[in-house]
């Protein structure tokens, strides 16, 4: 079995709309050749597929790598039951998590506590490793962002 990398960036995608973004990101992290860990939902591929034509042969690393044009080898796939992934310990966890798009239940399940897949359980050590950064007072200088997710309740139309 081939090592596995360090990554310092993973991004995600689950099934929300907005696989044109994910792909830009995709596309920019191959082009400055940063390494990341891609990870994607079933319901994320499903989505990719609809909503920019692109498909895989397979689900491996090539395949995808292929797919994406990522000739530098930037790209690190990891199946969502890939529980050996170095993503899956929190003393390998990246710097840096991306999740796009987040569909309504990864934001739920994260935000619970539940961690049924790769990407939920990557989500689950951001949290915990940003919260151990907190609770011994920021001693460390490394920079921490946080996602915001705002919902707005649809206004009801009423009949005239």
């Amino acid at each position: 079995m081939p090592a596995r990398p360090h990554l310092d960036l993973t991004l995600a995608m689950t099934g929300a709309s907005g696989a044109p973004y994910a792909l830009r990101l995709v596309r920019h992290f191959c082009d400055e050749k940063i390494p990341f860990a891609f990870l994607i939902s079933n319901a994320g591929y499903t989505v990719l597929t609809v909503e920019t034509g692109l498909s895989f042969t397979e689900f491996s690393t090539a395949a995808i790598r292929r797919v994406f044009g990522d000739d530098d080898g930037c790209l690190h796939y990891f199946a969502q039951d890939d529980w050996m992934a170095p993503i899956a310990s929190g003393s390998n966890a990246p710097a840096t998590m991306i999740v796009c798009p987040a569909s309504g239940g990864f934001i739920g399940r994260v935000a619970n506590g539940i961690s049924s897949n790769l990407i939920e359980r990557a989500a689950d050590i951001q949290i915990k490793k940003r919260s151990e950064e907190h609770t011994s007072e920021l001693q460390s200088h490394s920079f921490i962002s946080y996602a915001v997710f705002c919902l707005k309740k649809k206004k009801k139309h009423t009949a005239s």
